[in-house]
């Protein structure tokens, strides 16, 4: 499989589009998943600020990409969620009513489990430019940010 043999899931096309975004346009579960597993990044953007599930129409997917640590109101360059695309395109409604909970579940704050993968890699970044600026700024209290010291 080229998959496996070291093929870049990065590469795009004139559109910005990875592979991850071709299938996701095609409503492909199964070569999303696989692209994925391969180490494609969900917030990869095309040139228009979608990411994959801007293009999604379909339950498993959404819920995968949601699942691996996509938010779910993340809005493109024309300040558009992939709610309003999936009501847009016409999208069935179980896809709607999908988006519709996981956008209400993230404003509540209630679906944070679901992205802690990323928001891990993302703390864990965060907490590592504050340690090594606190230990140039000895003035830094904890709970600081690297901001709040400058």
């Amino acid at each position: 499989m080229v998959l496996e043999s070291g093929f870049d899931s990065s590469v795009h096309d004139s559109r910005g589009r990875t592979g991850l975004h071709l299938a996701a346009a095609q409503r492909n579960v199964t070569i999303c998943k696989l692209v994925h597993k391969f180490g494609a990044d969900l917030l990869t953007t095309d040139y228009q600020g979608d990411t994959a599930l801007h293009l999604y129409g379909h339950v498993d997917s959404i819920q995968s990409l949601v699942y691996n640590g996509l938010k779910i109101d993340i809005c493109n360059h024309q300040v558009v969620t992939p709610l309003v695309l999936a009501k847009c395109r016409g999208d069935n409604k179980d896809v709607i009513r999908l988006l519709e909970s996981l956008e209400e579940q993230e404003i509540k704050g209630f679906h944070r489990g679901t992205h802690s993968k990323l928001e891990a890699m993302q703390m864990s970044e965060s907490e590592s430019t504050t340690e090594s600026h606190s230990l140039l700024n000895h003035t830094l209290q904890p709970g600081e940010g690297v901001l709040s010291s400058f």
